[in-house]
């Protein structure tokens, strides 16, 4: 009656809400819960994977989180041989081995982007980090589709992570010549250090800058101003993985593996506004 839990990390509201959600189900239906922390790390996921599907450490069922592709061959191998329950998130089309869940990354960007651009922005900076690659791919596509100019120095990839990240790079774009009139933030800690960075230079935010994340957290409704943000549905995540996993366990699955995208949406908060000079 354990279950195996193999996630990046919990420091972020999107892998921690996922996590509650889908360990209270498991834990409500009678199982234990094993965790393992990974750090975006492929080959510690796939050790992870060993550890809980073979041998003395096998659990009855595993929900693996993974922000990685190149292994997931690796991932087939290791649950054809053993055969034991298995649920991926992430994995993107090469998961088909399995039940899936997936969130359209690239369409959230897409969202938060289009949302500047019809407020009337056309100097719309990004600030990500290394795990966002596919937010910062989406953000450069779309300002390409609608035409906008998008200068090396608005494209932030940083090696700093959550508010941290948010913050330097905020200041990075206030220091330049040309300071953006929006802002796209990766995900919500990153867009709360932004805000942080425009409160010290004396700025109002959406007034002189608008800025919008990614996530929808809880903690993002107390900001001020209340943060605009694309909700990341953890969890329909959390939920569905646990729904999925239980069938299995229980051999009521359906002939064939389910591969399930859930789509984001925009949720409007204080922080967008119409850039100065179209007001």
């Amino acid at each position: 009656m354990t279950i195996g839990m193999i996630f990046p990390e919990l420091g972020s509201h999107y892998y921690n809400d996922i996590q509650q959600v889908f360990r209270h189900r498991m834990e409500r239906m009678g199982f234990r819960t094993t965790l393992l922390l990974t750090d975006f790390d492929p080959a510690k996921e796939i050790r992870a994977l060993e550890q809980l599907a073979v041998g003395p450490g096998r659990v009855d069922g595993i929900c693996c989180v993974t922000e990685n592709t190149d292994h997931i061959g690796q991932m087939h191998s290791i649950i054809a041989r053993n055969g034991v329950p298995f649920v991926l998130i992430g994995g993107g089309e090469e998961s088909h081995f399995c039940d899936s869940i997936s969130v359209n990354h690239t369409l959230g960007a897409a969202l938060a982007v289009e949302h500047l651009i019809e407020l009337g922005h056309k100097k719309i900076a990004y600030i990500g980090e290394d795990n966002t690659i596919a937010r910062e791919i989406s953000f450069c596509a779309t300002m390409r589709e609608h035409k906008l100019a998008l200068p090396a120095e608005y494209i932030l990839r940083r090696t700093n992570r959550f508010e941290l990240c948010g913050y330097l790079g905020m200041q990075q774009l206030l220091a330049s010549g040309d300071p953006p009139t929006a802002v796209f933030a990766a995900y919500d800690n990153i867009a709360i250090g932004a805000m942080r960075a425009i409160h010290e230079a004396g700025l109002r935010i959406p007034e002189d800058i608008s800025i919008i994340g990614i996530d929808a957290a809880l903690t993002s409704q107390y900001t001020w101003p209340a943060l605009t943000s694309i909700t990341s549905p953890t969890a329909d995540i959390g939920e569905l993985a646990s729904v999925l996993l239980s069938k299995q366990m229980e051999g009521k699955h359906t002939a064939a593996f389910q591969s399930v995208r859930l789509c984001p949406t925009l949720k409007l908060g204080e922080t967008t506004a119409p850039p100065r000079t179209t007001r």
